[in-house]
Parts: structure tokens; C-alpha cells; sequence
């Protein structure tokens, strides 16, 4: 059965320059906006095929290398592939092939943003300036993606290449959406950087409006770890504010999120937490709220853990409950399992003034 993680998410910071939007890994069936009243009648998906035994897609290994994006040499884009692809590498799920279809894709929907005043949203009013079409997918089909390709969408509002990436890789459900198993993506970029996924490998049926699928695409082996921030980096203090909706409405300011992940195609993966922790440069624990698939709950003996409904199986986050300090290096502390082998990691990283 093909799998795939889908919601409805949408994320917008506390300035309209910092505007954070994404399908927050996994799509959002084009739910996630509502543009005026009169909603575009978007086209209408085939139900996937569900065979008697639910087999795992096919999948490709991690992409060390892929072909130079071919944007200009002064295209914010190029900055933005090249970023993207070195984060990717650096914590190794796979680099992303430029796909040139999904560029234009990418770029129209900035252009209808852009030209509307919109900075959130996945959904496109044909009443409205510079329609394209309605949905990621819908809008994938008219560029020229072959209609098997599952098409994901992620947005921020940003200035630079640089501030893109970083709001996203400063969140939660958006850092995970850009860490999955697609293998390709089209990049439009104008004050606002939309990012559109491709997940060719092992898919079958008709691909939804808005997704990445669980299963297939290219695959962390099963003994990888991938974590952010990476060891040895210096990151903002804060936790990007404006992710909507909010992984812990009840934490006021939040510090910079750690992620653990592990390969999952199927569903039923299970990344188990024993302990996740932060500790200070003086050796004190930073107190922190866990997150975790649902599926994980039962195998999980971590006090401060709390499942969320919006993360994909095989990803655990570390949510500190307050800002970290200003220049300061912080030690996190990961042990727990995946699918009951034992995995465990310890790295460092600095903040900023």
C-alpha cells in the first residue's frame, strides 16, 4: 500500500518578511489556504490501489553527487539549490536533482504570491492576477512533470537564499518536510522561495494534490542517523515562532529545534526514544520538551516526551522550552531504537550572539 504523510500546516513569523509556509513534510491536499470564497475546483485524484499485503515501495540509496544547477550564476535560486543540497548531504538524506518543470512550477506560484500580496498558502485562485493552476500537483501537470511524480510543496518568505533555508531548518514540521526522501526539486524565488519536491522511486498510483510520499524516493540506510544542527555549526538562539500550527502552543519562545532521524518507509518504523537531552557548556541540562510519532509512544520509556500527530515515523525532535544562550556551545545526547536496534548520538554545536 503506498504510504504517505499528509496535513495541513501552515507557518507565518512574527514579521511578514520572515513568512514561513510549507506542506510541513508531507502535503497538505491543498487544505492548508483558503484564498477567497470561491475556491478553485482543483483536479480530482485516483484512489491509490490497495493491495491485500502492503508492500514497501522500492526505494534508491542517498545521492552523494548530482548534476550543477543550471540557474544563473546571479540567481538567488542557485544559492538557494547549492544551500540546500550541501544541508542535505551535511546530515545525509541525499541531495535533490534540479528538475527544470518543477522550476517553472515553482516560479509561477511565486509570481502569483507575489503579484497578490499572498505570503502563505499552497492554494491558487483562478480569479485572482497570474494564476497558474491550483494546486502543487495541479501545477506540476502544466509544467510538464510526468503525472507519476508525487509533487510536495514548502514556502518561506525570506530576503536572501540564506534566510530561506534558515527559517526552515529553524523549525520543526518544515525542517522535517525538507529532509525527507524526494530526489528532485524546482525552485522559484522573488522576496518569497518556494520549494517543490519531487518522489519518483518505487511510487505507484496516482499521486494527491500536495505530498511526499512515506515510502520509496531515495532511503537513509537502516543503521544511518541523521541529526540537526549539525555538529560543529552555530544556529539562531530561537525557535522560528511563526510555525503554524505551533508544535507547542504552550511554549511561549522556544529555542532552536534538534531533530533525530532515521530511515522509515513504512509506517509502521518505529524510532524509539530512551533519552534525548541538552546540556549547557557548564554540563547543565537545558530543560526540553521531546516530541514523537504517535507509533512511538508505547516503545518510548523518556520522561518529557510528547506525541504529535503531525510527524512522520522515524523523526524525534528536542524542543528546548525557553530561547538558548547567547554564544554559548551545547552538547545534545540522543539514545534510543529504530525498530528495536539500539542507535545512539552525541554531537555539539554553538549559538549566535
Amino acid at each position: 500500500m503506498q504510504e504517505i504523510w499528509k496535513t495541513g500546516i501552515t507557518a507565518i513569523a512574527i514579521a511578514s518578511t520572515l513568512a514561513l509556509v510549507a506542506c510541513g513534510g508531507g502535503g497538505d491536499g491543498g487544505s492548508s489556504a483558503t484564498p477567497s470564497t470561491t475556491q478553485p475546483t482543483p483536479s480530482t485524484p485516483t484512489p491509490t490501489p490497495t493491495p491485500s499485503t502492503p508492500q514497501t515501495p522500492d526505494a534508491a540509496s542517498t545521492a552523494a553527487s548530482v548534476p550543477a544547477g543550471t540557474y544563473a550564476s546571479t540567481d538567488e535560486r542557485l544559492k538557494l539549490f547549492n544551500l540546500l543540497n550541501t544541508f542535505r548531504s551535511q546530515i545525509g538524506v541525499g541531495m535533490l536533482r534540479q528538475d527544470p518543470q518543477l522550476d517553472i512550477a515553482a516560479q509561477a506560484h511565486v509570481s502569483y504570491m507575489v503579484a497578490n500580496g499572498v505570503t502563505d498558502g499552497h492554494v491558487e485562485d483562478p480569479a485572482k492576477a497570474s494564476f497558474y493552476a491550483a494546486y502543487p500537483r495541479d501545477r506540476a501537470t502544466k509544467a510538464g512533470v510526468p503525472a507519476t511524480t508525487w509533487v510536495g510543496e514548502t514556502i518561506s518568505g525570506t530576503g536572501t537564499a540564506a534566510d530561506c533555508l534558515g527559517i526552515i531548518t529553524n523549525s520543526v514540521y518544515h525542517l522535517m518536510a525538507v529532509t525527507g526522501n524526494q530526489e528532485t526539486v524546482g525552485l522559484g524565488f522573488n522576496s518569497l522561495c518556494v520549494m517543490n519536491f519531487g518522489t519518483i522511486t518505487g511510487q505507484v498510483g496516482t499521486p494527491t494534490l500536495n505530498a511526499i510520499p512515506i515510502g520509496g524516493g531515495q532511503q537513509m540506510a537502516a543503521s544511518s542517523i541523521a541529526y540537526t544542527p549539525i555538529d560543529g555549526t552555530t544556529v539562531d538562539r530561537f525557535a522560528d515562532s511563526g510555525e503554524s500550527p505551533r508544535p507547542a502552543p504552550d511554549i511561549a519562545r522556544p529555542g532552536h529545534p534538534l531533530m533525530v532521524r532515521v530511515r522509515a518507509d513504512q509506517m509502521s518504523d518505529v524510532l524509539s526514544v530512551a533519552a534525548f537531552k541538552l546540556v549547557d557548556s557548564t554540563g547543565a541540562d537545558v530543560p526540553g520538551r521531546i516530541l514523537i510519532a504517535p507509533n512511538a509512544q508505547s516503545a518510548s520509556s523518556v520522561s518529557g516526551v510528547a506525541t504529535d500527530t503531525n510527524l512522520n515515523p522515524g523523526v524525534a525532535f528536542f524542543l528546548p522550552l525557553s530561547p538558548l544562550g547567547s554564544n554559548q556551545t551545547y552538547t545534545a545526547t540522543f539514545s534510543g531504537a529504530r525498530n528495536g536496534v539500539p542507535i545512539s548520538k552525541s554531537w555539539s554545536f554553538k549559538t549566535y550572539f
